[in-house]
């Protein structure tokens, strides 16, 4: 019984530290995995208040804006797998913001949750924007917001974690001295 408590331990100890497969390079640099798309609207009028307002209800907490800046073709870099893109970030946010200079009803503001390494932004194109956007189409990102959310408590995962690992170690106990 103590073996089994003691691998079990040992697994999630494992697991709390392990890291995507998945990552990316440019070049020798580990940019991390791809980021998620959250959600995709088309905001008639994108000034700072109305994307802020869509980010809130996105995300259902108070977002706060970190930095907002203009970007170009040339800020994106190819990584190692096809039609995945890669930009080095000025902060380090939880979540990102592109919007495209589409015209019409299209989606045009992407909302991203920064994975891996908070330091960039990779996505690919297709899987993020649809099938046949192409590097070309880069060049369309009018600017990118980075985004932080007030953070969700995490320690309480672990403590939930804990006391159930607790509790399967006492009822095993109470089990097996009731069946000696």
């Amino acid at each position: 019984m103590r073996r089994s408590i003691l691998v079990m331990l040992a697994l999630c100890g494992i697991l709390s530290v392990a890291t995507s497969a998945s990552a990316l390079y440019v070049g020798a640099t580990d940019v991390g995995g791809k980021d998620v798309l959250v959600s995709s609207t088309y905001l008639s009028n994108s000034g700072d208040a109305f994307e802020l307002a869509w980010i809130t209800s996105v995300l259902g907490g108070d977002a706060e804006w970190e930095i907002k800046y203009d970007v170009d073709k040339d800020d994106w870099s190819l990584t190692n797998e096809a039609g995945t893109y890669a930009m080095a970030l000025s902060e380090t946010p939880e979540y990102y913001l592109i919007k495209t200079a589409t015209s019409g009803s299209l989606n045009n503001v992407f909302l991203f949750d920064n994975h891996d390494s908070l330091e960039w932004a990779v996505l690919n194109l297709s899987e993020s924007f649809g099938e046949g956007y192409l590097v070309k189409n880069v060049g369309k990102f009018s600017h990118v917001v980075e985004t932080n959310n007030n953070p969700v408590p995490e320690p309480g995962t672990f403590i939930l974690l804990g006391a159930g690992l607790f509790g399967l170690a006492i009822f095993g106990k109470r089990r097996m001295n009731k069946d000696v």
